[in-house]
């Protein structure tokens, strides 16, 4: 689902005693319920002095800081696109001073060390040069005037192999779907390409090598974008154009059934973590689940709740955007919310019912879900999805439950978003293998 990762910045500076400020710095932001470990790189540039954040445990390497300004011994740290500003003092090796964000202000000491690379391991991540065919391609996408850039993969000899188009998940994403240092697209087409599988992987309009206007467009939009893909598949001379399939990740999953609707010569999809209920209901479990797990009171979840359940039907109502913009003023009195809310894509998907689309699939169906997954929760959507599958008595649907994985398939202990990056595990690797040994019954 859409989701805002606070992305938190600081950064290093040098003392006033003619001590050099370059290098590298850490230190530990302790906010209510996590701590969060920081790691600042400062340079000298031709004006003064720039630099970089790591948050290892989010998987942030390499931040560019917007302003790094040393007056005296107060420095002065920006990064404007994420609304984060430091002031600390600088003594010797120490810098302490105070972190501040969205209203919130924290203590935040940096301690100078002689580390000056940070390192995230991705032992799934795949290396070397690969033993298949990856090939960089592009696709046109008629309707919007668009062309999206992606990777091809397929064995290394042979023709007529089946064929899997990957779809992100909410938000701009590159081919690889790359957040807090994972790439689990870039996982799952190595993983099948090596077991006989063309698997088509790329960036999202706007991002990467893609043309286009991310911010603007709706699901719907994004699921053109899907169908050029698969239209690519189909004539590709490689692929065999009676086994191409969609599988999609957390709204990627609400795509995939989407154009198996639409295009009978869908040959199957796959919905990871993908949404099965109406949106708007999605929404309010999703916001109990992530509050429930960071500590709210029975009394705040209630509140919490009733406020965004009024919320919610404003903006799937069939109000004007002037209209609901100025009703939602009158109730959150923050601007920049009220502009995500009333956006095209904000307002198209609390009025999604992926029951419409699913319930006229006739394909067979892949749908897993983690037990811990906080922004899609597992139990009403696997019984949407199951309800779907007994009308369709395909016996070839396969519906699971991991019950200790999150939502990108990983072991996790409570399923926060703020886990992802910490976690050194990709992808499950038995999510893995139920997928490959599904997609070799379905593409016999």
């Amino acid at each position: 689902m859409k989701y805002l990762y606070a992305i938190f910045l600081l950064s290093i500076l040098n003392v006033a005693c003619g001590q050099s400020i370059t290098g590298t710095w850490k230190g530990e932001l302790q906010t209510p319920g996590q701590r969060i470990p920081l790691v600042f790189h400062i340079h000298q540039d031709n004006e003064g002095y720039a630099g970089t954040m790591d948050s290892p445990k989010q998987g942030a390497i390499g931040l560019p800081l917007s302003e790094v300004k040393l007056n005296g011994d107060v420095l002065k740290l920006k990064m404007s696109t994420a609304g984060l500003e430091y002031e600390g003092r600088v003594a010797s090796d120490t810098i302490k001073g105070e972190f501040r964000q969205g209203g919130g202000t924290f203590n935040l000491s940096l301690t100078k060390t002689l580390d000056s690379i940070t390192i995230i391991k991705r032992p799934q991540e795949p290396e070397g040069v690969p033993n298949y065919r990856e090939v960089e391609v592009s696709f046109f996408n008629k309707k919007a005037d668009l062309t999206l850039a992606g990777t091809l993969t397929m064995p290394a000899t042979g023709k007529g192999f089946p064929a899997i188009l990957l779809v992100t998940g909410s938000g701009p994403q590159n081919r690889d779907e790359e957040l807090f240092g994972h790439k689990p697209f870039k996982l799952i087409a190595d993983y099948l390409t090596k077991n006989g599988y063309a698997v088509l992987r790329y960036d999202d309009r706007g991002v990467g090598e893609s043309t286009g206007d991310f911010s603007l467009g709706t699901t719907a939009d994004f699921a053109a974008d899907a169908a050029a893909g698969v239209a690519f598949l189909t004539g590709h001379p490689a692929i065999n154009p009676a086994k191409i399939g969609v599988i999609g990740h957390s709204e990627g999953g609400m795509i995939a059934p989407m154009l198996a609707a639409e295009d009978s010569k869908i040959a199957f999809i796959g919905l990871l973590a993908g949404p099965t209920i109406a949106i708007d209901s999605l929404m309010l479990l999703q916001n109990a689940a992530f509050g429930k797990a960071s500590g709210m009171s029975e009394d705040a979840l209630m509140k919490a709740r009733d406020l965004n359940r009024k919320i919610y039907a404003i903006v799937k109502s069939s109000r004007s955007d002037g209209e609901v913009k100025k009703t939602l003023m009158g109730i959150l009195n923050n601007s920049k919310q009220v502009d995500e809310l009333t956006s095209p894509w904000f307002r198209s998907f609390f009025r999604f019912e992926p029951g419409v689309y699913l319930n006229r699939v006739n394909c067979p169906i892949f749908a897993v879900y983690g037990g811990k997954d906080l922004q899609v929760p597992a139990e009403a959507n696997l019984n949407a999805i199951y309800r779907i599958s007994e009308k369709k008595k395909n016996r070839l649907d396969f519906i699971k439950v991991y019950p200790d994985l999150n939502h990108l398939f990983q072991h996790a202990q409570t399923g926060l978003v703020n886990e992802y990056g910490f976690l050194e595990e990709t992808m499950s690797e038995e999510v893995l293998r139920d997928l490959k040994t599904w997609l070799d019954r379905v593409t016999l």
